[in-house]
């Protein structure tokens, strides 16, 4: 439970901080916005480049540490030490974020559009549940006032009921679908890191692998060159 304890807890820290910075900064922009009239002048302007490039950091913050704890999970490097790391390794393998074509690898988002589907698929699901159950118990227990049993004279108790269902549906596989979006990552990192490892426990996987990767990718770099930091 405390492996790397202090690395993950200064990562969550940088992040935390952005995110105040960015509420500070929303707000003053806000407040400025409700009591000034002129929302062009030396003022607004300023507070919209600083919303930007903060929103702009943050969202590159966001997006690396997902990285970044992956390496100080497998490695234990500290939260500096595995950025460095994992931009190694990614201009190692000609994975670039400023890439054009097929080179730019790190920048699809496929998995997250994969997961976000079915998060929402999950939510509409639980939601329609929700008012399936509602009805079973209705049944069961009729009540001559009201039209519900569980909800009672509540007003557009179905909008309630399936938005009820919906929301923690969502927020529960949101939190699953994120597990495997890191899992997958971490298979990410792991393979460019060490290829060899892969090809000599499961060899025809790992053919299949290649050969997917590489007609998706033709102008990746061939994962042939050593690994830099794995063990083996």
């Amino acid at each position: 439970l405390t492996y790397s304890f202090g690395s993950i807890c200064f990562g969550s820290l940088v992040q935390g901080a952005v995110s105040v910075l960015r509420w500070i900064i929303s707000s003053g922009r806000k407040n400025r916005d409700e009591t000034s009239s002129d929302n062009l002048c030396c003022g607004g302007l300023c507070f919209c480049i600083v919303d930007c490039l903060v929103n702009l950091g943050g969202d590159l913050l966001d997006y690396f540490s997902q990285w970044n704890f992956i390496y100080i999970a497998l490695y234990g490097f500290s939260y500096v030490e595995s950025g460095k790391a994992v931009m190694n390794l990614f201009e190692m393998r000609n994975w670039h974020l400023t890439a054009r074509g097929s080179q730019s690898i790190i920048t699809e988002r496929l998995t997250s559009y994969v997961l976000g589907c079915v998060t929402f698929c999950i939510g509409i699901i639980t939601g329609a549940s929700v008012l399936i159950i509602e009805r079973i118990i209705t049944l069961r227990n009729p009540d001559p006032e009201f039209e519900s049993y569980v909800f009672g004279p509540l007003p557009h108790w179905r909008i309630f009921a399936f938005l009820t269902g919906f929301l923690i549906g969502s927020v529960v596989s949101s939190i699953m679908m994120h597990v495997v979006k890191g899992a997958v990552n971490t298979l990410i990192v792991c393979w460019a890191d060490n290829p060899k490892q892969l090809k000599e426990e499961h060899p025809e996987l790992a053919r299949k692998l290649r050969d997917a990767w590489e007609q998706a990718f033709p102008n990746s770099t061939p994962l042939d060159p050593p690994m830099l930091y794995g063990d083996g």
